[in-house]
Parts: structure tokens; sequence; C-alpha cells
């Protein structure tokens, strides 16, 4: 929507009697209850600051809301500025999609019943058609999106919902779903079906559908608090975040894992390296370096090092992260390598006293020394 395309009059004043909303208003959504109040009171006391955007003939394309509060307050006379744009319709469909207090899901829905995204697609596909162009590949979605700050994946969304689904497009447009609710919600057909036919509202849906991420989430969770009590203790109070209790969940796993592979002599294999993403590779490199040699090393090469950590962790208060960001992953990452020391000494104690118990003799001094 190019306001150098508009012709444009001089802002002027009309009796509130002579405006009227567009035909077609329905298709944008009334702000929240808390919005409108928000608003009254603000037009009751400063007036009207915002001109209502309308036709010649009085019909309004940007401004419903203000002129019903002006109504209610009793206002009868009203700034407007009357605009000619070449598709009334779409002029209000994407005035309504650029306002900032609706989710991204609304705008999205809003913009792809607008004939301007109807034309994108259609010149798209007449280049590709005419072999000037490749497929699209997206890039529809990607500038659409751009122009109204919402991302690729929730207009390629919405345009799926108002072509197959346009109860739950309708639903998203309102604010009772989400792009991606109404989406899972088409895929249970049962569900679906439900809400078409009107046994179940949107929102009753919507509650009864679970994303992925969240049962991943909940199925996360569930195991911390089976396999690891004070993990999710310390999940819930907020000392370290759910994915750092379970990367040293993991790390008690696997030393768990060495422990029953121990050999008679009393030794364990190495634990294994950990990926690249490792995030104790942001912890200063002397720190750095000694965990990952307490990770390789057999058990009593393990112990030994254990004073080499404790130097290297009082030396590690500098640099410090300059945000809070940096701040939390440091604090998890040290508190995984925490965690990793001391699971891996407990594995020490244990592969040792297992080791003396089946073999008197053994002594630390007859242990081959890791270097």
């Amino acid at each position: 929507m190019a306001e150098a395309k508009l012709k444009t009059h001089v802002e002027q004043t009309r009796k509130r009697t002579d405006l009227h909303p567009h035909p077609k208003a329905e298709d944008v959504p009334s702000p929240e209850p808390e919005q409108y109040d928000e608003m009254l009171q603000d037009i009751e006391a400063r007036g009207m600051q915002v001109p209502i955007d309308i036709l010649a003939d009085g019909t309004i394309l940007d401004g419903r809301t203000r002129w019903q509060i002006a109504s209610t307050l009793g206002l009868e006379i009203l700034p407007v500025r009357v605009i000619d744009p070449p598709d009334p319709y779409d002029y209000m469909i994407l005035a309504a999609a650029s306002r900032r207090h609706l989710t991204k899901s609304q705008r999205a829905a809003l913009y792809v019943q607008s004939p301007t995204w109807l034309k994108i697609k259609q010149d798209a596909a007449d280049r590709v058609k005419a072999g000037t162009a490749a497929a699209d590949g997206g890039s529809s979605s990607k500038e659409a999106g751009e122009k109204i700050g919402v991302g690729k994946t929730t207009i390629d969304e919405a345009a799926g919902l108002l072509k197959k689904a346009p109860e739950l497009h309708k639903a998203v447009v309102e604010g009772d779903l989400t792009t991606t609710q109404a989406v899972a919600i088409t895929k249970d057909k049962e569900l679906h079906d439900k809400v078409r036919n009107g046994i179940l509202t949107a929102k009753a849906a919507a509650k009864s559908i679970k994303s992925e991420d969240q049962r991943a989430l909940e199925h996360d969770r569930k195991r911390l608090r089976t396999e690891a009590p004070d993990l999710a203790e310390a999940v819930e109070k907020k000392e370290i975040t759910l994915k750092g209790a379970l990367r040293i969940l993991d790390e008690r796993e696997e030393v768990l894992a060495a422990e029953a592979d121990s050999s008679v002599n009393g030794t364990v294999d190495p634990l294994p390296v950990k990926p690249k993403d490792d995030p104790t590779d942001m912890l200063p490199r002397q720190l750095h370096e000694a965990i990952t040699a307490i990770r390789q090393a057999p058990p009593r090469a393990a112990r030994n090092k254990l004073p080499e950590v404790i130097k290297a962790m009082l030396s590690a208060g500098k640099p410090w992260p300059k945000n809070k960001e940096g701040m939390i992953e440091y604090r998890d990452a040290l508190g995984e390598a925490l965690g990793l020391l001391e699971e891996r000494f407990k594995a020490t104690v244990a592969a040792l006293a297992l080791a003396e118990s089946m073999n008197p003799t053994t002594t630390d001094e007859a242990a081959p020394s890791a270097s």
C-alpha cells in the first residue's frame, strides 16, 4: 500500500452520522475489550487525534473502532481523511494488517485475504508459466512477511488455511488461534470436523491439540522428574535451563554406562569426547581443557586431575560475558561442568571400590598413571 498512489484530499471534518462502515468491515477483527477501553479513555481525555480514513461517500476504510467510540462518547464532528485508493477493500485489509497490536498470526491471516497478496502470487505464477522466472520457492511469502513483520512460514500457513480451512482462518483473524494451532487442528480430521460442524469452538479445539514441541517439552520434563528429581527441582527454581539439565542427565547416564562396563582391573573406558556443540566450549580455555582431560581419562587419572580443574575454576572468572544472555549461558556451561565432575568423581570412586573388592592386591601405586 504505497501512500504516493493515493489520491488524498485535504483533511476535513465530517458529521459522525454521515459515516458508515465498509460492507465487509467484519473481515477486520475488533480490538480486545482492554484495548477498546484504552482507546476510549484516550479519546475521551484528548479528543480524536488520528483522522478516520474514508471514501468520499463516507465509507470507513480505517478507523471503525474510533467511529464507534465517538458514538459512545457522543462526539458529533470527527476529523477525517478522504482518500481514493485503487481498491478500497485492499486498503482496508492492509491498513488492519499493519497494526502492531495484532498478533503475527492475525496480521498474516489478514494480509493473505487482501487483493495485493493475490496479485503477488498470480504475478509470480504468470512469470513461472511464461518461463521468465524460476518457481517462486517461497520468495513471495518472504517478501509479504517482511512488509508486515511476520515470518514466511506464518504467511504460508495463513494462506493454506484461507484456501483449505476458511473457518479456522477466520478464527485466526479473530485472535482465537495462532496459525500453528489452526494447522495442527487440520491434521486431526475428527477434531477439524467438530469445529467445521459447530460441535467445538476453535478455542476449545486448540486446547486439545499439543504441538510436537509441546509434547517433546513435556516428555523432557517427565524424564527429569522420573530420573533426576534434583535436576527437575533446579529447573523449576530456574537455577539451570531445561536444556542444561538434560545435558547433565545425559552425562550421568554415560557415567552409569561406563560403570557397567568396568573391567576387573578397575579401569573404565574413557567417556566419549562431547560433540562440537559442547556448551563447555565457551568456557575459558584452561577450564575447558581440564574438563576435556577429565572426560578422556581413566578413573585413577581422572581423580588425580581434579586439582587441576579446581585450579582452573578459580582462575576462570575472566573474561566475563558482557550481556545477560551470555551470563546465563556461562552459568549453565559451568554448572554442567561441575555436574560432570561430580558424576565422574563418583564413577572413579565406584570403579576403584569395585576393583579393590575383586583384586585386593591392586593399589593406586600399581595402577598405570595417565599422561
